[in-house]
């Protein structure tokens, strides 16, 4: 590609481009934008660079967020994918917004020689086709909770939950490594042909992933707490990814997705985004299950988002998203001891083949 100066870009949203090879971190503290100051090109610039082999495209925002910037406490809120061109071709990346909580020291080994605070962008910007176009972008998720002067803001409701989870792996782990959902696991398997590939979406403890390959299914773990996927890998011994929801990059490829207590943390609005992610991550005609604790609102309990669903209101979540048959819903209660008052809603649908989109697909 040719200099950066001559760089254009066009935004797409979260999670609808392949392969990356970038990642961009728009980064804002208290108000003001972060930016660092590049020795080579003598300009400023947003964090970012190439996605390693072996990352997630978080793993490398926030690998880069330090590297360029010294910064490693923040809470990192997905933005959307970008396209990066020029006359001789164009690169896929994904953006990311950081809200800073603390700064540190730029690392020896850092390109960077400076950084700084802006109220606005500065004209000497190493890409300034490109970042105020990203940098706009992230101002719709990050700016509001900046302008009131504080990093909580509602677009990331889901990365605080994911921090409790972090914190608190080794006691969650515990609480539900062994759950008895044999009743719930049949179900979803009476719909999932013997030996298919199955997606553990929000694998906690690894307990499903267990049953299923013990029952001789191809599984493939992910969550989006790191702490889970290494306990679930020295437990089950399958492949395990870590990556969030929004950042599902599957095609076609799973005879079912099991989703048990686990999107029951993404907002309200940003659900049927996600639920479009998961119909194509499935094959046509693959069933997902998803468990929600049983009621209307949207709350915040014990450091956690919820987003709570009646069959009623899941029903309408789904026709929303597209993509799914007829649906089946049950009600249960809660397996863990001390909780067996807790109530659940449970769906389990079938991904619609498109020319069979608009109709009612009976499960089987």
């Amino acid at each position: 590609m040719t200099g950066h100066h001559e760089l254009r870009c066009t935004v797409h949203p979260f999670g609808s481009l392949s392969p990356l090879r970038f990642v961009v971190v728009c980064s804002f503290c208290r108000g003001k934008l972060l930016l660092s100051f590049h020795s080579g090109h003598q300009s400023w610039e947003t964090q970012g660079g190439h996605i390693e082999e072996g990352e997630t495209p978080e793993d490398a925002a926030r690998r880069e967020l330090y590297e360029e910037s010294g910064v490693k406490n923040a809470e990192l809120i997905p933005v959307c994918d970008y396209r990066a061109y020029d006359s001789e071709g164009a690169s896929d990346g994904r953006v990311y917004a950081a809200l800073v909580r603390g700064f540190g020291e730029l690392p020896p080994t850092s390109e960077m020689s400076a950084v700084r605070l802006f109220d606005t962008l500065p004209e000497n910007l190493t890409y300034p086709f490109v970042s105020p176009v990203l940098f706009r972008e992230a101002w719709k998720r990050a700016g509001e909770g900046q302008k009131a002067g504080g990093t909580a803001i509602s677009a990331d409701v889901s990365g605080r939950t994911l921090d409790w989870y972090r914190e608190n792996a080794e006691k969650f782990i515990a609480g539900t490594a062994d759950a008895d959902m044999s009743p719930l696991y049949a179900a979803f398997l009476a719909h999932v042909p013997a030996g298919g590939r199955i997606l553990d979406l929000g694998c906690g403890a690894g307990a499903a992933s267990l049953h299923f390959k013990r029952l001789g299914y191809d599984v493939l773990a992910v969550d989006g707490c790191r702490e889970m996927c290494e306990y679930t890998l020295s437990r089950v011994g399958c492949p395990v990814r870590c990556m969030r929801f929004e950042e599902l990059d599957f095609t076609d490829e799973f005879d079912g997705v099991w989703a048990c207590a686990s999107l029951l943390h993404v907002p309200g609005k940003n659900l049927p985004r996600v639920l479009r992610l998961v119909r194509r991550a499935l094959k046509d005609d693959g069933v997902l299950y998803a468990s929600f604790k049983y009621g209307e609102e949207e709350r915040v309990a014990d450091g956690r988002f919820f987003r709570d669903f009646t069959e009623e209101t899941l029903r309408a979540l789904a026709e929303k998203a597209g993509g799914f048959g007829e649906i089946d819903m049950t009600t249960t209660y809660d397996v863990r001891p001390g909780r067996r008052d807790e109530r659940w809603v449970n769906m389990i649908c079938r991904a619609v083949p498109e020319e069979r989109n608009t109709e009612k697909q009976p499960l089987r």
